[in-house]
């Protein structure tokens, strides 16, 4: 297949080409990138990461990196909540953005405690101090002003992370082969036997789970205190069953 010989995984092999093309295009249209930017993801490393997930873990993973969470917009609009505001700071429409940058004091304090677990794998990891500082400062930017003002301030991996376009492509696990490149070159030239891809999968976990597993978990427990202490409650589920 494409002229190169296959030894395992033939079936994944022959699926993930034939749907290529299609999942390529629906992406670039959906978040405005072109096919350069959608081909210089690492998507190995991602699913990698998807994987290695528990089964629970990894539906919730997908639900919120293709924005189907049950957040306030989206139940609003399935018609099962009457109002979409975000249920703990009460301040503004609850989408999946919001989840990352609501001003609740329960969600800063868990932003910052992120911010500082992820610090600390970083520097475990051997990561160069500069890349460090940089990725925790691209974070911090995009928490507080959900834009990047200027890329070129940035070293060149990460100006290549923001070549994606946004910076939400980082914080939902798209990871830019350039960036995985850079710190399998940094390992092999402080001859150590850690790899880029085995950084790579660990950071988008840490993301994944330092940043937004516990921001929901938070919020779930605002809804659940308001419906258990009857101030809200959601619209019952209806089931159309087709006429006879």
């Amino acid at each position: 297949m494409n002229h190169q010989k296959l030894y395992f995984n033939i079936s994944e092999h022959i699926k993930d080409s034939y749907h290529h093309q299609n999942v390529r295009k629906y992406f670039t249209e959906k978040y405005s990138i072109s096919t350069a930017q959608f081909d210089s993801i690492d998507w190995t490393t991602t699913k990698k990461c998807m994987s290695n997930l528990y089964t629970t873990k990894r539906q919730w993973v997908a639900k919120y990196i293709s924005h189907f969470l049950p957040i306030g917009k989206n139940m609003a609009i399935r018609d099962q909540w009457n109002m979409d505001h975000c249920h703990r700071c009460k301040n503004c429409q609850e989408t999946h953005s919001h989840l990352f940058h609501c001003d609740h004091p329960q969600a800063q304090d868990l932003y910052r405690k992120a911010l500082n677990n992820l610090a600390n794998w970083l520097t475990l990891q051997n990561t160069p101090d500069i890349l460090t500082l940089e990725l925790l400062n691209l974070i911090t930017e995009w928490r507080q002003h959900e834009h990047i003002s200027s890329a070129s301030t940035y070293s060149y991996p990460v100006q290549a992370q923001l070549n994606l376009g946004r910076c939400v492509h980082f914080m939902e696990g798209r990871v830019s082969v350039s960036l995985t490149k850079y710190i399998q070159w940094h390992y092999e030239k402080g001859k150590t036997k850690k790899t880029g891809l085995a950084w790579t999968l660990g950071l988008i976990c840490r993301i994944w789970s330092f940043f937004y597993l516990p921001q929901w978990k938070n919020r779930n427990e605002f809804v659940h205190k308001l419906i258990k202490e009857k101030k809200w409650k959601m619209r019952p589920i209806c089931f159309i069953c087709p006429k006879s």
